[in-house]
C-alpha cells in the first residue's frame, strides 16, 4: 500500500511565519511536498509520513488529490519542546519513536 499522508512543519524567515501542513494524497512523495514549500520560501523544520509522527491534538484530513491543508500558522518560529512542535496551540510529535 502506498502511504502518502505527510506532515511538514516549516518556517519562512522573510515573512516570519511558521506552518504545520498536511497532505493526504495531493503529493505522491514526501520530497514533492517539501520541495513545494521550499519553492515558496519556507525552510523545512520537520517532515514525516504518518508512520513517523504522532497526531498530537490534530485530527487527520480526508484523502484528496485536490489540495493540501495548512493545519496551523503563527508569526515567528515554531516552538519545539521535548521533541514536540507547537504552532498556535497545535502540538504534535514529529518523531513518535524518539
Amino acid at each position: 500500500m502506498n502511504n502518502n499522508y505527510f506532515r511538514v512543519t516549516a518556517y519562512n524567515a522573510d515573512n516570519d511565519v511558521c506552518i504545520i501542513a498536511d497532505s493526504n494524497g495531493y503529493f505522491s512523495a514526501i520530497w514533492e511536498f517539501s520541495a513545494f514549500l521550499i519553492s515558496k520560501g519556507f525552510k523545512i523544520i520537520a517532515v514525516g509520513n504518518d508512520t513517523k509522527f504522532s497526531d498530537g491534538n490534530l485530527t487527520r484530513i480526508a484523502a484528496t488529490t485536490e489540495t493540501f491543508a495548512v493545519r496551523a500558522c503563527a508569526m515567528g518560529k515554531p516552538k519545539i519542546t521535548n521533541g514536540n512542535v507547537t504552532v498556535n496551540g497545535i502540538t504534535y510529535t514529529p518523531n513518535k519513536n524518539s
